[in-house]
């Protein structure tokens, strides 16, 4: 993949079929919002991984803006903190800032639930699939106080169904923010629907906070721009001849920042 920095990597082993065994196959996760990211990659920024897991994103990032920005991470999970920890002590990586918590819409403690074969749908809400739980403790990203607010703000955000939590917990930091922000999230509306939740609330949610909706195409990568109801028209039409189904959005605000590049390639493509 062009401008993808070489990097050591340490994973579960092949116990883990997701998101060990195609790191370790392919040497990638996620090729399109890898590819995607890069592109914005290239100007200064801070980098916020919402769900980090081992770390790939933490790790592509905090390469790509070495010396330009930071990096925070958040993972609840001890056996992927563990992993997360090695692989960037091994990178020799001193812009990212680990933290070992869940974030959510409150502070305090939850369990999370473990998937012991899938180990990328860890999640705090509970499921047949998950069988295994441990407590962690809760954010809310508003009171986090490790961000500088110097430079704009790309967030990845992949939490099994608590997408919602998370955004009404960072309401504050993404409405006020005085540089750009895009927002990478993993839409699941069987995941947001285990804890109640719709796609159009998560919808209704980020335009509430002012931003635009694009879909991501996996297949080239691009992304497509649309409105958030037909976002969530698709989605839902999707879910239902594809139960289960998942896709990835990009929510953003302006097409002359962070986004700059990716819609320059949208337009020679």
């Amino acid at each position: 993949m062009i401008g993808l920095p070489r990097f050591r990597m340490v994973t579960h082993g092949r116990g883990d079929i997701f998101v060990s065994r195609v790191i370790e196959d392919w040497g990638n996760w996620e090729a399109s919002n890898t590819a995607l990211l890069l592109q914005m990659l290239g100007r200064p920024a801070d980098f916020i991984d919402i769900g980090a897991n081992i770390g790939w994103f933490t790790l592509v990032a905090a390469h790509a803006l070495s010396g330009r920005g930071q990096v925070h991470s958040f993972e609840p999970d001890p056996a992927h903190l563990a992993k997360l920890r090695a692989n960037v002590s091994a990178n020799h990586l001193e812009n990212v800032t680990i933290n070992s918590c869940a974030l959510s819409d409150r502070n305090g403690d939850a369990r999370l639930y473990l998937n012991a074969v899938n180990r990328g749908d860890n999640s705090l809400l509970p499921s047949i699939e998950r069988s295994g739980s441990t407590l962690v403790r809760l954010q809310r990203l508003d009171d986090y106080d490790g961000l500088s607010r110097e430079r704009p703000l790309i967030v990845k955000l992949d939490v099994q169904g608590s997408e919602i939590d998370v955004l009404m917990g960072a309401r504050t930091l993404l409405t006020s923010y005085p540089h750009d922000v895009v927002l990478f999230c993993e839409v699941s509306p069987s995941a947001l629907a285990a804890g109640g939740r719709r796609t159009a609330e998560l919808a209704a949610l980020l335009d509430e906070f002012d931003f635009a909706a694009a879909f991501v195409d996996r297949a080239r990568p691009r992304i497509i721009p649309m409105s958030w109801q037909r976002l969530v028209d698709h989605q839902e039409d999707d879910n239902r001849r594809h139960p289960g189904a998942d896709c990835d959005i990009v929510a953003f605000r302006r097409i002359d920042g962070l986004m700059a590049p990716i819609f320059t390639m949208r337009g020679t493509s």
